[in-house]
């Protein structure tokens, strides 16, 4: 092993050791029953049993509390008196 340096041969051991673990996980994972009632049909079960209360597409509660007028026209104390020096 001339040929290979020192740092490339620690990377190929690094990247073999990282595969056997990887490998290792996954075997020794117990694997979950796909046909289990708690998977997606169970969700969507549960999911379509739940009372949605209906709500009208137009509420605003906030519609007739908030004023219709613009706070800044009413506290600008420039606005009659300024002019526009290049008119």
């Amino acid at each position: 092993m001339e040929g290979i340096k020192p740092p490339l041969l620690y990377g190929i051991a690094l990247a073999a050791l990282a595969l056997i673990v990887l490998v290792a996980f996954l075997v020794l994972t117990p694997q979950r029953d796909v046909d289990s009632p708690s998977g997606t049909e169970g969700a969507l079960e549960r999911a379509a049993s739940v009372d949605v209360p209906s709500v009208a597409p137009n509420a605003n509660p906030l519609q007739h509390i908030t004023p219709s007028e613009n706070p800044v026209e009413k506290t600008n104390p420039f606005k009659n008196d300024y002019k526009n020096p290049f008119e």
